[in-house]
């Protein structure tokens, strides 16, 4: 993913196809700025932060576009929620989750089957974007398989969203709309 990003000069091809088809950045373009390789955002409730594999700055037609990313190669996410926690969560655990949820308007209780990893790095975005005024993306660039779009699909279906492969869609949270996308990244990457 590194090599990808780092070779690009900005977006890869098939992040900027995407940016390209999705009716929200069609007609205002999204400019890549700047990226910040596993940059890290403070979470509420305990030591660790959430690391993004990417935080991307870009500009659109109406502004600034802080979008996090995701790497995965034929890999899913992290463990659900339910086992994240325990059977005995810790009050920063309680917390951190609580924090997540109500960022993202969902109940704590309905996403014990989402994968940890997706909550956290969606709130990043959130996070980050509303540092700098800008809108929230959330990508996650895949190689090989669709390992994990299952768990993403349902994800996004909490949030109100159809996901799609290879294209990005916008979900409703309690501070906006946020742009989420799956995208297929270009095989060649994977022999470097």
């Amino acid at each position: 993913m590194a090599s990808c990003w780092e070779h690009s000069a900005g977006f890869p091809q098939e992040v900027a196809t995407a940016i390209e088809f999705y009716p929200e950045w069609q007609e205002k373009g999204l400019d890549f700025l700047a990226g910040f390789p596993e940059h890290k955002t403070p979470l509420p409730g305990g030591r660790r932060q959430s690391q993004s594999d990417i935080l991307i700055v870009a500009r659109s037609g109406a502004g600034l576009v802080v979008m996090t990313v995701e790497g995965k190669v034929d890999e899913g996410f992290d463990r659900p929620v339910e086992v994240w926690l325990g059977s005995s969560p810790s009050e920063g655990k309680r917390r951190r989750l609580a924090f997540l949820c109500d960022r993202l308007g969902l109940a704590t209780d309905a996403v014990q089957a989402v994968p940890y990893q997706l909550l956290h790095r969606t709130v990043s975005a959130i996070i980050e974007a509303d540092r700098l005024g800008a809108e929230p993306a959330m990508l996650v660039h895949s190689w090989g398989s669709l390992s994990g779009f299952e768990d993403y699909v349902a994800f996004l279906s909490q949030l109100g969203a159809d996901a799609i492969p290879d294209g990005f869609v916008t979900a409703r949270v309690p501070t906006g709309a946020i742009h989420l996308g799956w995208v297929q990244g270009d095989p060649q990457w994977l022999a470097m």
